[in-house]
């Protein structure tokens, strides 16, 4: 593990570009830590890596990512959560523990989010249902990026699956919420689920939106069509 990650970090300064990694900053509110690598060549970089680790025992990954999300590197944590994908045929139920204490730990900027919960966490979700509980208290957690992992979990699988009921609740949880990094995330969620059950969410936009923060609704409406999203913007 220690020679891989020592590998993957030499390939990643390498590639470093500071004149972008200054330009991305303008994306986030927060200052992040990047090395500003092109987005294709980042992919390209991380794609031998990421078959090595496919072929890698849980545990040894596990702590991988671990190490790589310590560094506090944009980039690093991007690969873990590439590497936590490579493993999805090895999740088990008590992997939400894990991923709770890196989202907790280790995430506070909306692209590492994203990125992780999006996708390893929706896959979790859908390989064992009952890890959708658990998004539950993270729509109350003190920390605005747990509160938006709630709903970004929700983004990669609420399209094609059968997740309305967990999709509704969570916006329940984070509807006055007042980050705007938050409002953005459930009104995501709420746009990716409208793409299947667009009566439910409208309906539930407008049942709400005398409350719902506006960058929440706006989301949440984008793909209804016109007069649909007029009515929602009504005052």
């Amino acid at each position: 593990m220690t020679e891989l990650l020592s590998r993957l970090r030499e390939v990643m300064q390498a590639a470093a570009n500071p004149a972008h990694a200054a330009s991305m900053q303008r994306f986030f509110k927060e200052e992040v830590n990047c090395l500003g690598i092109p987005s294709k060549a980042y992919k390209a970089l991380l794609k031998p890596f990421a078959a090595e680790v496919k072929q890698m025992p849980k545990t040894k990954v596990w702590q991988l990512c671990e190490e790589l999300r310590k560094s506090g590197v944009m980039e690093e944590g991007g690969a873990a959560a590439e590497f936590c994908m490579a493993q999805q045929k090895n999740f088990m139920p008590d992997d939400i523990e894990v991923f709770e204490h890196w989202i907790d730990t280790f995430i506070r900027d909306w692209a590492s989010c994203d990125a992780f919960c999006g996708h390893a966490v929706g896959t979790l979700i859908v390989k064992y249902p009952e890890a959708a509980e658990r998004t539950l208290l993270w729509a109350k957690s003190p920390l605005p990026y747990t509160r938006r992992a709630a709903a970004v979990s929700y983004t990669g699988i609420a399209k094609d699956c059968g997740y309305p009921d967990y999709v509704f609740r969570i916006a329940d949880l984070l509807l006055t919420d007042k980050e705007d990094i938050v409002q953005k995330g459930y009104g995501w969620m709420l746009k990716v689920a409208s793409a299947k059950h667009t009566q439910e969410v409208f309906a539930y936009v407008c049942r709400n939106k005398a409350v719902m923060p506006r960058t929440a609704l706006r989301y949440a409406i984008e793909k209804m069509p016109p007069e649909m999203r007029k009515i929602a913007m009504e005052k």
